[in-house]
């Protein structure tokens, strides 16, 4: 709640310069506070639901997002009902292709392939391997003998095939994302206790695969990246050498560094307390302000007090988390309120990250407070799933108390 509080305030202030495009100015603000009622009365719903009964949903969620990201790679031509209505669009904006339209609805397949990927594979690493139709299955196929090594082997194997596709789908166009997703599953597998030799190898196996995926973009010509459909591949590259010449000369302004030296000044410009909400000077020089760019917009405005109570907040978030793997029922329970949580303040680390120039740029909204769409309504999805975990927990240690107290 502090956090969307926060972001009702600075998001009416970042969005100022989107006031010529519209004929009101509260528009964006209204915009912003619907999506957030609108998470709000979700986490609700998911917070009063049975937690087997998110997971039953979150499965629906997983063969849907992979649709959806295949629309993205084939990038048909527009289904129309009529001249003026357009039943299904793909969407590319600055570059990328992320963004699918349904009758009028615009999302990110990305941040419900997230969310989907995280519930199975904490479903999958949690199950017993003799009770899981999945593993089963597998075995039956490769005719091989159901032992507890071996149903710890299937689910390596089978998380991984399934944490590599939607990663490597969803790396085409936005490689933050993949590489968050990817990184969040890796530790999933580490909490789930699978083989370390399997584990070790993969991590081995994915940075050298790194090294050689980004060298090989280096050397080759954009127009035989974009034939082989890899569009983004120069501006990852991009990113990393003005990364690079940050860091040799950090005073330096040119138009590929402009962007980060604004939000510098922000920063800069903020000092402890602030310059009060609405006194944003960076916010019409910044053009996603609103977006990536929000938190030098919140550290200008509210000062380096407010920016540190909400890394702080993130933090808290990850340590409830904890809490409430610690007190699960069960390993279900504890790997999904951590992979949720975790994506949540990772991807606002790597946001902040950006801001504060200790990594390259990369495009990721910071979570409750950017101005969003699908982000915000993911986000109040992954909070009302975890809520509804901490009360199934409530719920056995309320009916455990009053047992003893019978007794």
């Amino acid at each position: 709640m502090l956090l969307s509080l926060i972001s009702v305030v600075e998001i009416y202030s970042a969005t100022s310069s989107m006031v010529n495009y519209s004929d009101n100015y509260t528009t964006e603000l209204v915009r912003h506070f619907s999506f957030l009622a609108a998470g709000a009365i979700i986490a609700l719903f998911l917070h009063r639901m049975d937690y087997k009964w998110t997971r039953a949903i979150m499965y629906l969620f997983l063969p849907v997002s992979f649709v959806m990201l295949l629309l993205l790679i084939i990038q048909p031509k527009d289904i129309n009902l009529t001249e003026n209505f357009t039943l299904l669009s793909v969407i590319s904006e600055r570059n990328a292709t992320r963004w699918i339209k349904i009758l009028n609805i615009r999302f990110q397949p990305s941040e419900f392939a997230k969310i989907a990927v995280i519930v199975f594979l904490a479903d999958l690493f949690s199950k017993d391997s003799q009770k899981s139709f999945a593993i089963k299955s597998i075995a039956a196929l490769f005719k091989m003998e159901l032992t507890e090594k071996a149903g710890r082997k299937i689910k390596f194997w089978l998380g991984l095939a399934v944490l590599g596709v939607f990663s490597l789908m969803i790396t085409k166009e936005n490689f933050s994302t993949g590489a968050l997703l990817f990184g969040v599953g890796f530790l999933m597998m580490i909490l789930g206790k699978l083989p370390w030799r399997h584990i070790i190898g993969l991590f081995v196996f994915g940075i050298i695969f790194l090294i050689i995926s980004f060298v090989i973009i280096e050397n080759t010509p954009k127009e035989t990246l974009e034939k082989v459909g890899i569009k983004r591949g120069k501006t990852w590259d991009k990113r990393i050498d003005d990364f690079k010449k940050q860091i040799v000369n950090p005073f330096h302004i040119d138009d590929d560094t402009r962007q980060i030296a604004h939000t510098q000044m922000a920063i800069s410009r903020g000092g402890l307390f602030g310059n009060l909400p609405g006194s944003s000077i960076e916010r019409n020089k910044l053009p996603q302000a609103y977006d990536d760019a929000i938190f030098a917009i919140i550290v200008e405005e509210l000062g380096l007090v407010v920016g540190i109570l909400i890394i702080l907040s993130y933090l808290i978030l990850l340590y409830r988390a904890g809490i409430i793997a610690k007190k699960s029922e069960n390993d279900y329970q504890a790997l999904l309120a951590l992979g949720l949580i975790v994506m949540m303040v990772l991807q606002a680390f790597v946001n902040i990250g950006v801001i504060s120039r200790v990594i390259p740029v990369t495009g990721q909204p910071l979570p409750l407070l950017s101005r969003g769409g699908t982000s915000v309504i993911i986000m109040c999805m992954y909070i009302g799933i975890v809520q509804c975990v901490a009360a199934s927990i409530k719920k056995k240690e309320t009916i455990l108390s009053n047992d003893k107290n019978e007794e």
